[in-house]
């Protein structure tokens, strides 16, 4: 598809981080309200409803033609990404502790979406003990397991931030 006009959300988290840690060297509160924004813009992704089944996940795209959140993606790999959720998750987390302990500011509800986030992501686990690469609209059809470096890395980050030792050892 040429020209794929989104704004791919589940990189969102990284963009803010990055954004924040600019606003720590330079002090320019331009970076400071790109990242607020862009977490507050991401949150508004994810399933919030329980009864949701793919409650606490997040569309890895908003549209910018249609302006709608998907998980359509312009190549054969479409769906519900676990390996990018984890990846959002973890950003999202180093975020909200890096604000919080330098402004005081508690954004609960960037913890929150990363707390649901993780969870969907351990739900998501294949027999085998390994992750999906994908989740398809219907829940129970997921892809084989694949190497999921994202996710390998981001749970130990996820354990220590919320203190919640399941996080940790799920990437074990």
């Amino acid at each position: 598809m040429e020209n794929w006009r989104v704004i791919y959300t589940a990189e969102s988290p990284l963009n803010a981080w990055f954004d924040y840690l600019r606003y720590d060297q330079t002090g320019d509160a331009i970076w400071h309200q790109r990242a607020f924004d862009t977490l507050d813009f991401m949150l508004k992704a994810q399933h919030t409803d329980p009864a949701d089944p793919f409650f606490g996940a997040i569309e890895t795209n908003y549209d910018l033609d249609q302006k709608v959140f998907n998980s359509n993606d312009h190549t054969a790999n479409w769906h519900y990404k676990v390996d990018m959720n984890s990846f959002a998750a973890r950003y999202l987390l180093q975020v909200w502790q890096r604000v919080k302990e330098k402004e005081g500011v508690d954004r609960r509800e960037w913890y929150q979406a990363a707390v649901r986030i993780a969870d969907w992501v351990m739900k998501q686990q294949n027999p085998d003990g390994g992750l999906p690469q994908v989740v398809d609209n219907d829940p129970g059809k997921k892809s084989m397991s694949v190497v999921s470096g994202r996710s390998l890395a981001a749970f130990p980050v996820i354990g220590r931030i919320t203190g919640d030792a399941r996080y940790g050892r799920f990437s074990q």
